[in-house]
């Protein structure tokens, strides 16, 4: 009878100790995955992802749909291997090459345009300004004013041709560009000017300089100037305009400086 009790002992151990049944795992969330970016191609009608400031060039950049969210600038003109810059159109704000060859011609969907005459960017036109000193490539730059600086009259084939339609010189300026048609860009003053601005601002007042007879008759070179206050006793003139061509009415004196734009300075005596 003992020894029929601990087999059944044993029985109900062994039955209470067997595996348990395996819980059940939990499910992973699907993992959503970000729908790909609209793409197109690099033709005229579809649009680039990145806009043009005239004073760097974009990053990398992709061609996608017009209606597509960052659409940035579009294209408005396709260039063939071997064409240069200026076979784009004047509405250019900035220029890519494209990986399928050759370049793209593109015009910002909204402002700033910098293709714009005197803007700063885009293509170098008539009406642009730009900066060369030392031998350098004519870069563009915003104009500063109306006048300049370097703001560009016509392109030709020789350096006679620039002058005004009375064959005057006074004025006008000569520019090499590297262009096998039209190398000569003929211009206003102040294009080797690296910061432009006047050298004395209107309402200053300024000391009598030295002066001494000039090369030519009757005229007079400055040693510079020297700006003090109004009240002062040795005040000697008041800067009423800074420019480039003619000086207002009421000024009575002027300097020119060419290491400035505007390169005149033009005084009231007081």
């Amino acid at each position: 009878m003992r020894v029929v009790a601990v087999f059944a002992v044993l029985g109900v151990l062994t039955a209470c100790s067997g595996d348990p049944s395996p819980a059940p795992r939990p499910s992973r969330p699907a993992v959503s995955r970000p729908a790909p970016s609209p793409t197109a191609a690099w033709v005229v009608g579809q649009c680039v992802n990145a806009s043009f400031d005239g004073r760097s060039e974009p990053p990398t950049t992709a061609a996608l749909p017009c209606a597509a969210p960052g659409a940035a600038s579009e294209i408005i003109k396709v260039v063939g291997e071997g064409r240069g810059p200026l076979d784009c159109t004047s509405r250019t704000d900035g220029i890519l090459r494209a990986p399928t060859g050759g370049s793209v011609c593109l015009r910002n969907r909204a402002a700033p345009h910098p293709g714009d005459p005197g803007k700063g960017g885009g293509i170098l036109r008539v009406g642009d300004c730009f900066y060369a000193a030392d031998g350098s490539d004519p870069e563009e730059r915003p104009c500063y004013d109306r006048h300049g600086p370097g703001r560009i009259r016509s392109f030709l084939k020789k350096k006679s041709q620039c002058h005004d339609s009375q064959g005057f010189l006074d004025g006008y300026y000569t520019t090499k560009r590297d262009d096998p048609k039209l190398p000569i860009i003929c211009h206003g003053e102040g294009e080797d000017v690296e910061d432009p601005g006047p050298e004395f601002q209107v309402g200053e007042c300024v000391k009598k300089p030295r002066t001494y007879k000039g090369l030519f008759p009757g005229s007079t070179s400055i040693s510079g100037l020297d700006t003090v206050g109004c009240g002062a006793k040795s005040a000697w003139a008041k800067v009423v305009a800074n420019v480039t061509m003619n000086c207002p009415a009421g000024a009575t004196q002027s300097v020119t400086d060419i290491h400035h734009y505007p390169s005149t300075t033009c005084l009231r005596r007081l």
